[in-house]
């Protein structure tokens, strides 16, 4: 599903991850964050910034901090955040928007994946990352 208005906010990489993960420790914390935001209503979305950085994460070998998966079980999970958010779509202008972004903000290191998605986000004073970092709900007592 193609997201045709700005509704919606835009997952971060780590909540897929985690998502995937069911024995990382995080997990109880990002499903009841995902379930807390659609209680309120909120649309989340994806990005095909994100699901790059899953089948990244998801496929790379458990020593070196990933997933492991195989490529296939990585395809499948990738195909059900597919069919569970909503896909903001790629444009040409994307590019040049993180280049405009990154470069003043020094954004270096693994901060340059989530500036990437900086640029779908045409409305930043409507709009945010759905950064679901476990820190952040883990000292809500709302969650």
């Amino acid at each position: 599903r193609l997201v045709s208005d700005w509704s919606s906010d835009v997952c971060s990489s780590d909540l897929l991850g985690r998502l995937a993960n069911k024995s990382d420790a995080y997990y109880p914390v990002a499903v009841r964050a995902l379930a807390e935001l659609h209680r309120r209503g909120e649309s989340l979305c994806i990005a095909p910034q994100n699901l790059i950085e899953f089948r990244n994460f998801a496929t790379r070998p458990t020593a070196v901090n990933g997933l492991g998966y195989t490529v296939a079980v990585a395809e499948f999970k990738a195909s059900l955040f597919e069919s569970y958010f909503s896909l903001v779509p790629e444009t040409p202008a994307i590019f040049p928007a993180w280049k405009t972004l990154a470069k003043p903000l020094a954004v270096a290191g693994k901060q340059l994946h989530d500036a990437r998605l900086g640029p779908y986000l045409p409305c930043p004073q409507h709009h945010s990352l759905a950064d679901v970092q476990c820190c952040a709900f883990q000292s809500s007592g709302d969650y």
